[in-house]
């Protein structure tokens, strides 16, 4: 068997577990990205995919998020800015203890490397206007929750920023790591309680994906592997 494909079974394990906690708890999920085209075009992974996506609406996120740890035992680890305060993205990773992947560029990261799928909460939104300036406003929360780029990509960050950036960044990290985190929460919080909101987006680090609502309200079932 190829790495990859290895890979692949790895991570497909982690959606079963994941899946059994959502059907025992009655949270909905969707397969997202190129999972989903995967299973529509291949009844599974893309033949050169290495990861599953999957996206909840903010609400069965919340309740996953409450729960998941617990029933799916020490063989799995939920990974977020809450379990891991060098983990620097507004989504949840589901990692398989006793494994490593990792990108190169990631190899510096005081994280758990190992396999995973990605957990994607799905935000409402009023717009398309308001998508630009929720981009902007998860993109800051992002930048500024973890101080890893210090930690771990300096020069660049100094390139990009200048000393009076970096300066910036230095005095924000001395606000205390749980304040921080308490802060991107409530942002995020607020966004996804609003209601009567036309219009959804996949939240992935900043939002990139916007989708009309009625995508996240019905559901089918699809073959994945």
């Amino acid at each position: 068997m190829d790495q990859l494909r290895a890979l692949q079974l790895k991570a497909l394990d982690i959606l079963k577990a994941v899946a059994k906690v959502c059907d025992e708890k009655g949270i909905t999920y969707f397969l997202n990205s190129g999972t989903l085209l995967g299973a529509v075009r291949h009844g599974g992974f893309i033949p050169w995919d290495d990861d599953i996506d999957i996206a909840m609406n903010y609400a069965d996120y919340e309740r996953f998020l409450s729960c998941a740890q617990e029933l799916l035992g020490d063989r799995f680890f939920v990974q977020n800015m809450e379990t891991e305060p060098d983990f620097n993205f507004s989504f949840t990773r589901v990692r398989m203890n006793g494994t490593t992947c990792m990108d190169s560029y990631k190899a510096k990261w005081n994280v758990h490397q190992g396999v995973w799928i990605d957990v994607f909460p799905i935000v409402p939104l009023r717009d398309k206007a308001d998508f630009k300036i929720s981009r902007k406003v998860f993109s800051l929360c992002n930048y500024f929750h973890s101080d890893y780029a210090l930690k771990y990509y300096y020069d660049e960050y100094y390139k990009l920023l200048g000393p009076v950036g970096i300066a910036a960044l230095r005095v924000f990290y001395m606000i205390p790591m749980a304040t921080r985190i308490k802060w991107h929460e409530a942002i995020v919080r607020k966004m996804c309680l609003r209601r009567n909101r036309e219009c959804r987006s996949v939240l992935w680090g900043n939002i990139t994906t916007f989708y009309p609502e009625n995508v996240f309200t019905e559901t089918t079932t699809i073959l994945f592997e």
